[in-house]
């Protein structure tokens, strides 16, 4: 599809295993001027990585809840919401500068085709064409399973809802919390979104994404290795995680351990973007309920040998700016002010 179109205004809900989070947002300045918030705990395993187990139930949850919405419900029935990136494929190509319109979408489904490891009957998928050159068209190109789309507006339509965006998590996360304005144009930036069940590694150069990988290792994972590790229960684990972070010495290995595959993957990345682009990653920023952890970002410097700081979430909810607030912030974003791009929705 065509991704060039205007957007209807909606509300936007972040669905993670754990909660879900509703937001609606007015306006671009920072911080964000909230119509409405509200984080619904939901029962474990209702979602799983991004897919919905009961949607009736989620439903059931999402009518029974939204009411109670602060400080007013959600002003309209329409909803943007994003998908993990463990459930998205993502890939630049750079196609001929004479190719245009139906031509140039004949030539990218041809390249998909070619380089990834995807049916496209089988997908939802959207493109968006980044810039032109001397050198050819940029285009992002992203998909997912179109089973887990349906599954989606299935579900927010048991709730009386409509689904009128849906987009990669990754493109709400660089809305968030990167201004392309005031960011270098030639730095890269690695963008880490440290979740319960997984961590995602977002490479970014003036704005647009290059590669986003996703691993099984985040905060679900930290706890376990705790309790199993200092010989405590899960929720004597959680507690400590939360209460203490790396203030506690005993965690420093436990959390150097975790997070060895994720220095890996950043390394195999990082060389394939420098053999490819010509460019690394020259910082790194973190988002996500996992990096609240008191401690991690000086932790994760002295792994990666990188400097590391903490995203600036684009609002307050009670009084406090939180990092795990940081993609449903993008995607309200893009439903408030009718931002184009990657719609999986339009594309299904």
């Amino acid at each position: 599809m065509w991704p060039f179109i205007s957007r209807p205004k909606a509300f936007a809900i972040d669905f993670s295993d754990a909660a879900l989070r509703v937001l609606e947002v007015r306006g671009t300045s920072r911080p964000l001027k909230i119509n409405t918030s509200l984080k619904i705990g939901i029962p474990e395993g209702l979602i799983e990585d991004g897919l919905i187990n009961d949607q009736k139930a989620l439903a059931d949850i999402l009518v029974e809840k939204l009411h109670t919405a602060q400080p007013r419900p959600p002003s309209t029935k329409k909803v943007a919401a994003e998908l993990p990136e463990s459930q998205i494929f993502l890939h630049h190509f750079q196609l001929p500068k004479e190719l245009s319109g139906e031509d140039l979408e004949t030539a990218l489904i041809q390249q998909v085709n070619q380089t990834m490891p995807i049916e496209l009957e089988n997908m939802a998928w959207d493109f968006q064409l980044l810039r032109s050159s001397d050198e050819g068209h940029n285009v992002l190109f992203a998909a997912a399973p179109a089973e887990i789309v349906e599954a989606y507006e299935h579900t927010l339509a048991l709730a009386g809802l409509e689904l009128v965006s849906l987009e990669p998590e990754s493109l709400a996360l660089i809305r968030s919390v990167i201004d392309a304005k005031t960011s270098s144009p030639e730095e890269m930036v690695l963008l880490i979104d440290m979740g319960g069940r997984s961590t995602s590694m977002i490479f970014v150069v003036n704005g647009e994404i290059h590669l986003s990988v996703s691993r099984s290792e985040g905060g679900n994972l930290l706890t376990e290795r705790i309790a199993q590790k200092l010989d405590l229960t899960k929720a004597k684990a959680e507690d400590l995680k939360l209460s203490q972070g790396l203030k506690d010495n005993r965690l420093h290995p436990i959390v150097a351990e975790v997070f060895q595959p994720i220095k890996d993957e950043i390394a195999q990345a990082s060389s394939y973007l420098q053999a490819s682009m010509g460019k690394k990653p020259s910082k790194v920023l973190l988002a996500g309920g996992t990096a609240q952890l008191e401690g991690i970002d000086a932790l994760l410097q002295e792994i990666l040998g990188l400097p590391v700081g903490l995203a600036e979430p684009p609002l307050t909810i009670g009084g406090q700016k939180s990092l795990e607030w940081c993609a449903v912030s993008g995607v309200a974003l893009r439903a408030s002010t009718n931002l184009r791009g990657i719609n999986f929705i339009e594309a299904a």
